[in-house]
């Protein structure tokens, strides 16, 4: 009876310190998200003046609206049907071509659909993804603690 204590306790102390990199993890993609917008503006102004200044808000509006369908409407299925670390990578892969697609279309070629595609669906998407695969699972584990947990994920700088 010690022994599965010990163990039990063991595994609790082994599961905070997984809490340590999902934080960094959505601290960081939270950061990239929320204050991302911001950091856009002025460079897209500058970089492709022929774009409509209008266009940067709609950017950022499509992104949370997808941010939030993956989230709240194909988050379990998709937990269901691949691992969080799959997740994850095709995730961070779409925000990285999110984020290529949207340099193309200031830089190479300015186009108001290459920049709603690509800043707003394809970095929604990915953010979501990544978002959704670290938060669900890490809550899962801390079941006893969610509230702690759920506003470790959240805290921000």
């Amino acid at each position: 009876m010690c022994v599965r204590a010990s163990a039990s306790q063991s595994e609790q102390r082994m599961r905070w310190r997984r809490i340590l990199p999902a934080g960094v993890m959505t601290l960081t993609g939270y950061g990239i998200f929320v204050y991302g917008a911001s950091g856009f503006i002025a460079p897209v102004e500058e970089q492709a003046p022929m774009l409509s200044h209008s266009i940067v808000p709609y950017c950022a509006t499509l992104r949370s609206l997808v941010f939030a369908a993956f989230n709240l409407l194909f988050g379990k299925a998709m937990l269901r049907s691949a691992s969080p670390r799959t997740l994850v990578l095709i995730g961070t892969g779409s925000f990285g071509v999110g984020i290529a697609t949207t340099a193309a279309s200031v830089a190479v070629a300015p186009s108001h659909a290459l920049l709603l595609l690509g800043f707003g669906v394809a970095t929604g998407v990915g953010s979501g993804l990544v978002y959704m695969s670290i938060f669900t699972p890490t809550l899962a584990w801390f079941a006893d603690r969610k509230g702690l947990v759920a506003g470790v994920l959240r805290a921000r700088p």
